[in-house]
Protein backbone atom coordinates (compact mmCIF):
# COMPACT_ATOMS: atom_id res chain seq x y z
CA UNK A 1 0.00 0.00 0.00
CA UNK A 2 0.93 3.92 -0.47
CA UNK A 3 0.91 5.87 2.55
CA UNK A 4 1.06 9.45 2.72
CA UNK A 5 1.80 10.86 6.10
CA UNK A 6 1.16 14.09 7.13
CA UNK A 7 2.80 15.41 10.35
CA UNK A 8 4.93 17.30 12.54
CA UNK A 9 8.68 16.14 12.55
CA UNK A 10 10.98 16.14 15.36
CA UNK A 11 8.34 16.02 18.48
CA UNK A 12 9.46 15.09 21.82
CA UNK A 13 7.58 11.08 21.09
CA UNK A 14 8.89 11.43 17.69
CA UNK A 15 5.33 9.91 16.78
CA UNK A 16 4.94 10.57 12.99
CA UNK A 17 8.44 9.48 12.38
CA UNK A 18 7.45 6.24 14.46
CA UNK A 19 4.23 5.82 12.48
CA UNK A 20 6.01 5.79 9.08
CA UNK A 21 8.77 3.49 10.70
CA UNK A 22 6.18 1.28 11.41
CA UNK A 23 4.69 1.45 7.89
CA UNK A 24 7.97 0.44 6.15
CA UNK A 25 8.65 -2.30 8.00
CA UNK A 26 5.35 -3.66 7.45
CA UNK A 27 6.15 -3.11 3.38
CA UNK A 28 4.17 -0.42 2.76
CA UNK A 29 5.48 2.77 0.51
CA UNK A 30 5.22 5.96 2.65
CA UNK A 31 5.76 9.97 1.71
CA UNK A 32 6.58 12.14 4.64
CA UNK A 33 4.66 15.69 4.45
CA UNK A 34 5.91 17.46 7.18
CA UNK A 35 3.04 20.05 8.03
CA UNK A 36 5.73 21.49 11.02
CA UNK A 37 9.17 21.46 11.52
CA UNK A 38 11.33 22.69 14.56
CA UNK A 39 14.43 21.66 12.63
CA UNK A 40 13.82 24.54 9.61
CA UNK A 41 16.18 24.45 6.42
CA UNK A 42 17.14 20.90 6.88
CA UNK A 43 16.60 18.33 4.19
CA UNK A 44 16.05 14.55 5.03
CA UNK A 45 16.10 11.83 2.56
CA UNK A 46 11.83 10.70 1.79
CA UNK A 47 10.61 14.33 3.65
CA UNK A 48 9.95 16.93 2.06
CA UNK A 49 11.94 19.94 2.44
CA UNK A 50 10.78 22.73 5.03
CA UNK A 51 8.33 25.35 3.96
CA UNK A 52 6.72 28.13 5.95
CA UNK A 53 3.28 27.65 7.65
CA UNK A 54 0.42 27.95 5.82
CA UNK A 55 -0.74 28.08 2.05
CA UNK A 56 2.70 27.60 1.17
CA UNK A 57 3.74 24.49 2.19
CA UNK A 58 0.06 23.48 2.00
CA UNK A 59 -0.20 23.63 -1.41
CA UNK A 60 3.55 21.81 -1.66
CA UNK A 61 1.95 18.77 0.06
CA UNK A 62 -0.74 18.94 -2.50
CA UNK A 63 1.78 18.68 -5.32
CA UNK A 64 3.32 15.53 -3.53
CA UNK A 65 0.24 13.72 -2.71
CA UNK A 66 -0.69 14.04 -6.43
CA UNK A 67 2.88 12.65 -7.98
CA UNK A 68 2.71 9.66 -5.31
CA UNK A 69 -1.31 8.87 -6.09
CA UNK A 70 -1.09 7.63 -2.27
CA UNK A 71 -3.99 4.58 -1.18
CA UNK A 72 -4.23 5.91 2.15
CA UNK A 73 -3.55 9.86 3.31
CA UNK A 74 -3.20 9.97 7.44
CA UNK A 75 -2.58 12.68 9.50
CA UNK A 76 -0.89 12.26 12.79
CA UNK A 77 -2.28 15.00 15.54
CA UNK A 78 -4.89 16.76 12.66
CA UNK A 79 -6.46 19.36 15.17
CA UNK A 80 -3.09 20.97 15.72
CA UNK A 81 -2.21 21.11 12.03
CA UNK A 82 -2.82 24.17 10.23
CA UNK A 83 -6.47 24.71 8.82
CA UNK A 84 -5.40 25.86 5.07
CA UNK A 85 -3.51 22.43 4.82
CA UNK A 86 -6.10 20.41 5.97
CA UNK A 87 -8.93 22.09 3.89
CA UNK A 88 -6.58 21.57 0.45
CA UNK A 89 -5.42 17.74 1.06
CA UNK A 90 -9.58 17.37 1.09
CA UNK A 91 -10.68 18.98 -1.39
CA UNK A 92 -8.04 17.45 -3.72
CA UNK A 93 -10.22 15.83 -6.54
CA UNK A 94 -10.38 11.71 -6.82
CA UNK A 95 -8.03 11.41 -3.53
CA UNK A 96 -7.73 8.51 -1.25
CA UNK A 97 -9.24 8.36 1.86
CA UNK A 98 -8.08 11.04 4.33
CA UNK A 99 -7.74 10.00 8.23
CA UNK A 100 -7.15 11.36 11.36
CA UNK A 101 -5.01 10.01 14.11
CA UNK A 102 -5.64 11.86 17.15
CA UNK A 103 -3.39 11.60 20.96
CA UNK A 104 -4.17 15.13 22.35
CA UNK A 105 -7.11 16.72 23.83
CA UNK A 106 -8.66 19.44 21.52
CA UNK A 107 -10.71 22.87 21.85
CA UNK A 108 -13.79 23.45 20.45
CA UNK A 109 -12.36 25.19 17.60
CA UNK A 110 -9.62 22.49 16.74
CA UNK A 111 -12.29 19.86 16.97
CA UNK A 112 -14.17 22.01 13.78
CA UNK A 113 -11.61 20.84 11.71
CA UNK A 114 -12.77 17.19 12.04
CA UNK A 115 -15.04 17.87 8.67
CA UNK A 116 -12.17 17.60 6.77
CA UNK A 117 -11.34 13.76 7.50
CA UNK A 118 -13.24 10.75 6.34
CA UNK A 119 -12.61 9.34 9.80
CA UNK A 120 -10.98 9.94 13.36
CA UNK A 121 -8.42 7.17 14.92
CA UNK A 122 -8.00 8.11 18.77
CA UNK A 123 -5.31 7.10 20.89
CA UNK A 124 -7.53 7.10 24.04
CA UNK A 125 -10.97 5.38 24.75
CA UNK A 126 -11.89 8.65 26.64
CA UNK A 127 -10.79 10.90 23.20
CA UNK A 128 -13.30 8.45 21.45
CA UNK A 129 -16.35 9.69 23.83
CA UNK A 130 -15.25 13.54 23.59
CA UNK A 131 -15.96 13.11 20.26
CA UNK A 132 -19.25 11.94 20.41
CA UNK A 133 -20.28 13.90 23.06
CA UNK A 134 -19.24 16.81 20.56
CA UNK A 135 -21.36 15.11 17.79
CA UNK A 136 -18.03 15.64 15.56
CA UNK A 137 -19.08 14.99 12.19
CA UNK A 138 -16.56 12.24 11.01
CA UNK A 139 -16.78 8.14 12.53
CA UNK A 140 -14.76 8.02 14.80
CA UNK A 141 -12.64 4.61 16.31
CA UNK A 142 -10.27 3.40 18.28
CA UNK A 143 -6.74 3.07 17.70
CA UNK A 144 -3.92 2.65 20.73
CA UNK A 145 -0.88 3.13 20.66
CA UNK A 146 1.63 -0.12 20.70
CA UNK A 147 5.85 -0.46 21.03
CA UNK A 148 7.57 1.45 18.85
CA UNK A 149 9.74 -0.63 16.30
CA UNK A 150 12.68 1.58 15.79
CA UNK A 151 13.63 0.58 19.64
CA UNK A 152 14.33 -2.69 19.22
CA UNK A 153 17.98 -3.54 18.37
CA UNK A 154 17.85 -7.15 18.57
CA UNK A 155 20.09 -7.44 21.42
CA UNK A 156 19.36 -10.01 23.22
CA UNK A 157 20.53 -11.96 26.51
CA UNK A 158 21.77 -10.58 30.04
CA UNK A 159 23.03 -6.71 30.17
CA UNK A 160 24.32 -4.43 33.38
CA UNK A 161 21.86 -1.99 34.29
CA UNK A 162 22.42 0.85 36.81
CA UNK A 163 20.85 0.21 39.75
CA UNK A 164 18.06 3.53 38.66
CA UNK A 165 14.81 3.83 37.42
CA UNK A 166 15.27 6.57 34.15
CA UNK A 167 11.86 8.97 32.99
CA UNK A 168 12.43 10.26 29.91
CA UNK A 169 9.33 13.42 29.67
CA UNK A 170 8.57 16.74 29.45
CA UNK A 171 7.53 18.02 33.24
CA UNK A 172 4.16 18.73 33.85
CA UNK A 173 2.77 19.75 37.32
CA UNK A 174 1.42 16.51 37.64
CA UNK A 175 4.82 14.80 36.74
CA UNK A 176 6.88 16.77 38.64
CA UNK A 177 4.35 16.46 41.86
CA UNK A 178 4.55 12.90 41.28
CA UNK A 179 8.59 12.88 40.74
CA UNK A 180 9.12 15.27 44.23
CA UNK A 181 7.47 12.60 46.01
CA UNK A 182 10.39 10.03 44.78
CA UNK A 183 13.37 10.01 47.42
CA UNK A 184 15.75 7.56 45.99
CA UNK A 185 17.92 9.15 43.24
CA UNK A 186 16.64 8.82 39.52
CA UNK A 187 17.58 9.67 36.47
CA UNK A 188 15.82 12.94 34.36
CA UNK A 189 15.63 13.29 30.30
CA UNK A 190 13.87 16.01 28.94
CA UNK A 191 13.71 19.78 28.74
CA UNK A 192 12.88 21.69 31.49
CA UNK A 193 13.64 19.32 34.61
CA UNK A 194 16.46 21.25 35.22
CA UNK A 195 13.97 24.17 36.64
CA UNK A 196 12.80 21.27 39.56
CA UNK A 197 14.73 21.81 41.88
CA UNK A 198 15.16 18.12 43.41
CA UNK A 199 19.11 17.67 43.60
CA UNK A 200 19.20 14.27 44.55
CA UNK A 201 18.46 13.00 41.22
CA UNK A 202 20.65 13.14 38.28
CA UNK A 203 18.44 15.72 35.78
CA UNK A 204 19.57 15.89 31.72
CA UNK A 205 17.79 18.76 30.27
CA UNK A 206 17.65 18.59 26.85
CA UNK A 207 15.25 15.74 24.13
CA UNK A 208 16.23 12.03 23.28
CA UNK A 209 16.53 10.47 19.72
CA UNK A 210 16.06 7.25 19.29
CA UNK A 211 19.20 6.03 18.67
CA UNK A 212 20.58 7.14 23.00
CA UNK A 213 16.81 6.27 24.10
CA UNK A 214 17.57 2.43 22.96
CA UNK A 215 20.64 2.61 25.31
CA UNK A 216 19.15 4.87 27.89
CA UNK A 217 16.20 1.65 28.41
CA UNK A 218 18.48 -1.24 28.04
CA UNK A 219 21.16 0.51 30.65
CA UNK A 220 18.52 1.37 33.46
CA UNK A 221 16.58 -1.01 36.27
CA UNK A 222 13.27 0.38 35.32
CA UNK A 223 11.42 3.01 33.19
CA UNK A 224 8.84 5.44 35.34
CA UNK A 225 6.02 6.40 33.11
CA UNK A 226 3.63 9.36 34.23
CA UNK A 227 0.71 9.93 31.68
CA UNK A 228 0.83 13.54 30.90
CA UNK A 229 -2.51 14.94 32.33
CA UNK A 230 -3.46 17.28 29.49
CA UNK A 231 -3.58 14.41 26.77
CA UNK A 232 -4.26 11.64 28.52
CA UNK A 233 -7.56 10.54 29.92
CA UNK A 234 -8.26 7.06 30.08
CA UNK A 235 -5.65 5.45 27.92
CA UNK A 236 -1.55 4.34 27.94
CA UNK A 237 0.50 7.25 26.26
CA UNK A 238 3.37 6.37 23.78
CA UNK A 239 6.56 6.15 25.79
CA UNK A 240 4.53 3.29 28.15
CA UNK A 241 4.63 0.57 25.52
CA UNK A 242 8.65 1.93 24.35
CA UNK A 243 10.70 0.20 27.22
CA UNK A 244 9.13 -3.80 26.23
CA UNK A 245 11.26 -3.41 23.15
CA UNK A 246 14.27 -3.31 25.72
CA UNK A 247 13.35 -5.73 27.97
CA UNK A 248 12.89 -2.97 30.63
CA UNK A 249 9.97 -3.43 32.97
CA UNK A 250 7.68 -0.24 33.36
CA UNK A 251 6.38 1.77 36.87
CA UNK A 252 3.33 3.56 35.72
CA UNK A 253 0.78 5.44 37.26
CA UNK A 254 -2.67 4.32 37.95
Amino acid sequence: MKIFVLGKRGSVVHWAEDAIAGFQAAGHDVRFGITRDPFLNRNIEGMLLSRPLGAPRAALIVRAIRRFSPNLILAVGPFRMPRVILEQVAELPGRPPFIGWVGDLWSAAEGDTAKYLDAIAYTDSGMLALHQDQNLPSPAIYLPHAANPRLDDGAAGPRDRLPRMIFVANPTQNRRALVEQITTPMTLYGPGWMNVAMARHEVHDRRVEVPELKKIYRSHLAVLNIRHEENTMTGLNQRHFDPYMSATPVVADN
